[in-house]
């Protein structure tokens, strides 16, 4: 009987020499001509790695050992973070977060591509720790938390670093809170925001339930700590608010004069602070003169159009989400930019040349998308009738860099771009370019 083939068994362990960095802040090293992404691990490092999962050109795999550590390594601040999904940088000092996160974005513009800024600007960094004025949590029945780094468990936090400290300090009590509410329904989501006049915490159920858990709760943090929360009960197409009077979350661009009101659901960005500073070096980046008219594209609650508007521009905001499209509109009213600012709802994935030319022509455009990017507005973009300058506010290095040639085939180079390290500790990176024509 002819014997089978002998079947490799994969070693659970290696020692690996890493000598990049990707963008997903793992370690990159090579081994018997195979990539090996590892987590937990920095440039310069010799570590030794737990295997994850081998695919037939790469690995993961994650660091358990640190041979040879890098000069920039530091202790995580976190405990939870070992198990934690919501971080991956803690091990990482300040500046070589910068440095790294540069790196990676720079590469994908070059690799994916093709391109570089002409300019690369120094990079705007904001706090460390406690910057995220909303978070979503898992909750599995009895634990509150985030989910794991490997797996799909839920790690429970009893405090996060990166939170907003009124939202931080609650999580204990929020936990104790789900756990009241689950013994009469199933609790589906829990997320946090931190507007500039309350904390709103919302817990989306299966049912309906009794209020009065969360009534005392209200009353009881706002007599501890002088904080106004508001708690929303979420079933179905229905919600119970906790007080049903609070001010609506809102947050404030305080060099325009502005107070945008928003819904838990809709996008703002979770780094108030550097959002204020992005908003400003957008302005300042697309320098659009007084009387201008901008496109602003994925313009959410009208984070740049207002600023824009109120800085003397007229301004058409495009975005996808009716209820932002409407807010958007609101905040314009309240203001008294209606005149020079308006907005309307189009798909922008699916955007053509032939709607961009129904909208008419603009000198400036700003664009802000999602992870996905702008490439269908990209491609759409007729040159020969193209904004001269475009402003590009991306937070993801590969879908901008697919864009960015896009641009760069109609004829537009990268003047300049810089770094926002609006997330630290974490893998994000976000940019802002400026391309000319």
């Amino acid at each position: 009987m002819r014997q089978p083939f002998p079947i490799p068994i994969m070693p659970s362990t290696l020692t690996l020499d890493i000598t990049g960095f990707d963008y997903e802040a793992r370690g990159v090293a090579r081994h018997d001509g195979k990539t090996h992404f590892v987590s937990g691990a920095l440039p310069g490092e010799r570590v030794t790695a737990r295997v994850l999962e081998s695919k037939k050109r790469y690995a993961t795999a994650e660091a358990i050992d640190i041979l040879i550590p890098a000069p920039e390594r530091v202790p995580p601040a976190c405990p939870h973070y070992a198990a934690c999904g919501g971080c991956a940088l803690q091990h990482a000092s300040d500046a070589a977060q910068h440095r790294l996160k540069e790196t990676v974005w720079l590469e994908q513009l070059a690799r994916i591509g093709g391109v570089r800024p002409q300019t690369v600007l120094p990079a705007i960094s904001g706090a460390d720790w406690h910057y995220r004025a909303r978070t979503r949590l898992a909750w599995d029945g009895e634990h509150l938390g985030y989910r794991a780094r490997a797996g799909n468990s839920v790690v429970p936090i009893t405090h996060c670093l990166t939170l907003a400290p009124a939202l931080s300090a609650r999580l204990p009590d929020i936990r104790a809170l789900c756990a009241a509410l689950a013994r009469s329904t199933a609790i589906l989501g829990v997320d946090l925001s931190a507007g500039d006049g309350v904390n709103v915490l919302r817990i989306r159920l299966r049912d309906a339930v009794d209020a009065r858990p969360a009534q005392e709760a209200v009353a009881a943090w706002h007599q501890e700590d002088g904080q106004l929360w508001q708690i929303r009960l979420q079933h179905g197409a229905g919600t119970v608010a906790i007080p049903p009077d609070a001010p609506p979350l809102a947050y404030q661009l305080p060099d325009y004069g502005l107070t945008l009101p928003y819904a838990p659901d809709d996008f703002t960005q979770a780094n108030k602070a550097l959002n204020r500073r992005l908003v400003s070096l957008a302005l300042a980046t697309l320098d659009a003169e007084a009387g201008a008219r901008v496109m602003d594209f994925f313009c959410g609650l009208g984070n740049f159009s207002l600023p824009l508007a109120r800085s003397g521009a007229d301004v058409l905001g495009i975005e996808g989400v009716d209820e932002m499209v409407a807010r958007a509109s609101a905040n314009a009213a309240a203001h008294g930019l209606a005149d020079r600012c308006r907005f309307m709802r189009a798909d922008l994935f699916a955007v053509t040349a032939k709607q961009l030319r129904r909208w008419g022509r603009a000198d400036y455009w700003l664009l802000d998308p999602p992870r996905a990017g702008a490439q269908a507005l990209c491609t759409a973009l007729d040159p020969k009738h193209g904004p001269a300058r475009i402003a590009y506010v991306s937070c993801n290095p590969g879908t901008l860099a697919r864009d960015a040639a896009i641009l760069s085939g109609k004829g537009y180079r990268i003047a300049s771009g810089r770094l926002l390290h609006m997330f630290a500790q974490t893998a994000h990176v976000e940019s802002l370019l400026l391309f000319t024509r």
